[in-house]
């Protein structure tokens, strides 16, 4: 999709099909990629003397973003979106950490995903910091180059600690017999989910 970086003055209708599939990506930035991309999108309607229109198709009609980027109101959007943020423990109110297990066999990866986690809770302390482990779950992108995938996600509140953490779990995991055989990448704070 052409959304941003080109002026064509004679365009005067923009038409978006699916506007919500972005919606259901299985990224915590979803909503604002969405009213981004709508709001970018509608800007290249109408950009000569001929007024332009947008047509949104939609199964997802009451979503904040897609009515902010109708109404072009980005203060609704930002109060709505950091309200969720802070409620689900997201960024700005947490780091987050994605750990990616990859490997030939399914179950091996699986169970090496389990010791990580194992790891993790272990070096955690309650020491009062919000702090959540999500997974392991199968990655969105399951299989790459036939290699199956399992991610386990950290959201903490401070950087300090979920670095210390992610360190040692990293030296343990290395120290193991098995690490040759599935491999471990760890993305913090990451761009995007997938």
């Amino acid at each position: 999709m052409i959304a941003k970086g080109h002026d064509f003055p004679n365009v005067t209708l923009v038409g978006v099909l699916a506007a919500d599939s972005i919606l259901n990506a299985g990224d915590f930035k979803a909503a604002e990629r969405t009213f981004q991309l709508l709001t970018q999108v509608a800007g290249r309607a109408g950009r000569g003397t001929i007024p332009g229109r947008v047509i949104i198709q939609t199964y997802n009609t009451d979503n904040y973003s897609i009515v902010c980027a109708c109404e072009q109101d980005y203060i609704s959007f930002y109060n709505n979106e950091i309200l969720v943020r802070e409620k689900l423990l997201y960024p700005p109110f947490t780091h987050l950490a994605s750990l990616i297990l990859s490997g030939i066999n399914d179950k091996q990866v699986l169970n090496r995903a389990l010791f990580v986690k194992n790891e993790l809770c272990k070096h955690f302390k309650d020491d009062g910091s919000k702090k959540q482990i999500l997974g392991p779950l199968r990655a969105p992108l399951s299989k790459i180059k036939n290699k199956y995938r399992w991610r386990i996600v950290i959201k903490c509140e401070e950087s300090d600690k979920l670095i210390d953490v992610l360190t040692k779990v990293s030296d343990s995991y290395y120290s193991n017999s098995a690490k040759n055989s599935v491999a471990l990448s760890v993305d913090i704070n990451p761009v995007n989910m997938l």
